[in-house]
């Protein structure tokens, strides 16, 4: 998938969710996405490896359908834990994180009508003219 194909599929459900209403600023939506990065920090200083995935869990206790608690767990298990009433579905860690970060990235760009694929491949090719660490000794 481009990059700009994928940006018009996270608009297209940003929109589908009520999200991209135009209600965010630019600003906003550099936070949000700061808040994401934040998230993946909080994940290395809790001590999880930088390419770990694991699953919130989350088991629900019942009385006639209503749901009187429910407990957060972290678990190594996709979907259906061996746990009756486990389920383990919410991805977390630094990988997640990044990839709020990107789809982040992708719906503001979509909001904002930013060609992000072209300056990507605009910068990469600047990025090749400059002189190794940017000229910095440190």
């Amino acid at each position: 998938m481009e990059i700009n194909e994928l940006v018009k599929e996270v608009h297209k459900g940003l929109k589908e969710k009520g999200f991209a209403d135009g209600s965010r600023t630019i600003v906003e939506q550099l936070a949000l996405i700061n808040c994401e990065v934040a998230e993946a920090v909080e994940e290395i200083r809790s001590g999880k490896a930088p390419n770990e995935t694991y699953y919130s869990c989350k088991e629900s206790s019942s009385y006639m359908g209503e749901i009187i608690e429910t407990k957060i767990y972290n678990s190594i298990f996709k979907g259906d834990a061996p746990t009756k009433n486990l389920i383990c579905n919410k991805i977390e860690g630094v990988p997640s994180e990044l990839a709020d970060i990107i789809l982040r990235v992708c719906g503001m760009c979509g909001e904002f009508n930013i060609d992000i694929e072209t300056i990507i491949k605009e910068k990469m090719e600047y990025n090749k003219t400059r002189v190794f660490k940017h000229g910095k000794t440190m």
